[in-house]
């Protein structure tokens, strides 16, 4: 049967040779994530009541209370008008839309509660529009609606989305580094992805200023694969270069010893955040390295309780799983390896692949040597974990996916319900 796909060109989607047994036009993907979307919003609004986002709970009273996310402090903060130097969008464009849901809907509650809840809305739409895209992209990329159905529940069911539908910085960060996804699939020129891709830099690296590296990464390989960026190009166009490169080394010189003073003396937010795993415990930090792809998805149900009211994953052990979060961990991790080599071994998404199992190592390298707790970070490649489980199902067979699926949901539900039973616990 001859397919009606279109193959790809220079500036169209990456479309899969088996796209689908009648292949997926984009209005009928955007449906896809346009109904993906909505479930999505109602289960992160859900989800964040589950684990007690209300105003005198536990996650509310103080930070640090789940992950050491600063839920409490940041609520304010997305409501209200700051600055700050690691996350400078999240006090003043982000809060522009969380002051204006608070002003709303304090029409109809007590301004605390109006706060709470319109920072609950902002992480739903957030996530909800995170989960759109990455089934629009995998819906254009081959994988079957019928695959996608059944995966849906696992994604939705990942442990690390217990942080994303949170009110904090690394809901906002999964949403704005999901987005670098959305080329690969858009029939779009060549010069509206670049913007599209620089746009994305500013988000990522606004709302968190490490995350605007992948998008980058993707800016850098497209710009090449356009023709921009090599040599002859630039030695075309040598002279603008040399000016931007002169005005960057000078606010450079003028600027960069003050910040970095600022930011390495005294009690700042990078000298209080050293952990230095990888040097310390070096056998610690490669466990993160062969987990770091299960624990967000299916997080043991054995949590430790740190300094305080502190509910964690501070130090990962296999021990930590009971039978059924164990059981579900085992079936992923075989899920997780067949879409692997799936989405690896398709030479049309190399590129991306590349780029992000190097953001993935980058991540395991630095919050092995700075950060209060691993798990908390893993937001950062939660989604690509999604997205590669989404488009390397394409060649699994249904009959496989489907029991894998109910072992791993079972098993992730028993892991949501205990994190929320120990929030509760600490009255």
């Amino acid at each position: 049967m001859q397919s009606n796909v279109e193959a790809p060109t220079a500036g169209g989607p990456v479309v899969l040779e088996d796209g689908g047994p009648d292949g997926c036009p984009a209005r009928v993907a955007l449906r896809l994530a346009l109904a993906v979307g909505a479930v999505v919003f109602i289960w992160s609004m859900i989800l964040s009541a589950f684990l007690g986002a209300h105003p005198g709970a536990p996650l509310l009273r103080s930070n640090d209370a789940l992950f050491s996310l600063d839920v409490s402090s940041r609520t304010t903060r997305l409501t209200t008008f700051s600055f700050s130097t690691t996350h400078p969008l999240m006090g003043t464009a982000w809060a522009v839309i969380g002051w204006t849901l608070r002003r709303g809907l304090g029409l109809f509650m007590e301004d605390r509660q109006a706060a709470v809840v319109g920072c609950r809305i902002i992480m739903a739409a957030t996530m909800a529009i995170a989960w759109g895209a990455l089934f629009y992209v995998a819906r254009r990329l081959g994988a079957s609606l019928s695959r996608l159905l059944v995966l849906l529940p696992v994604s939705l069911l990942f442990t690390a989305n217990t942080i994303a539908v949170l009110p904090d910085v690394y809901g906002l960060s999964m949403f704005t580094l999901s987005l670098t996804v959305l080329p690969m699939a858009l029939d779009w020129s060549g010069s509206r992805k670049l913007w599209f891709l620089l746009l994305v830099v500013f988000l990522s690296s606004g709302t968190t200023l490490t995350n605007g590296i992948l998008p980058m990464l993707l800016l850098v390989y497209e710009t090449r694969r356009q023709g921009y960026l090599t040599w002859a190009w630039c030695r075309r166009h040598s002279r603008p270069l040399l000016a931007i490169l002169a005005a960057v080394v000078l606010t450079l010189a003028v600027t960069g010893k003050t910040l970095f003073r600022r930011a390495t003396e005294g009690d700042t937010v990078l000298n209080r955040h050293w952990n230095l795993t990888l040097v310390k415990e070096p056998t610690h930090a490669a466990l993160h390295l062969l987990m770091g792809l299960t624990y967000p998805a299916v997080g043991p149900e054995t949590l430790e309780w740190g300094e305080g009211s502190k509910v964690s994953y501070s130090l990962w052990h296999l021990d930590q799983y009971g039978l059924f979060s164990g059981l579900a961990a085992a079936v992923w991790t075989a899920l997780l390896a067949m879409c692997l080599t799936v989405f690896f071994r398709d030479r049309k998404l190399s590129a991306f692949g590349f780029a992000l199992a190097a953001w993935y190592l980058f991540n395991v390298l630095f919050y092995n040597l700075w950060g209060n707790e691993f798990f908390l970070y893993s937001i950062n490649w939660s989604w690509a974990i999604v997205l590669v489980l989404l488009v390397g199902s394409r060649k699994l067979p249904v009959k496989v996916l489907a029991p894998a699926a109910a072992v791993i949901c079972v098993g992730q539900v028993v892991t949501i319900v205990a994190i929320a039973r120990a929030v509760a616990a600490l009255g």
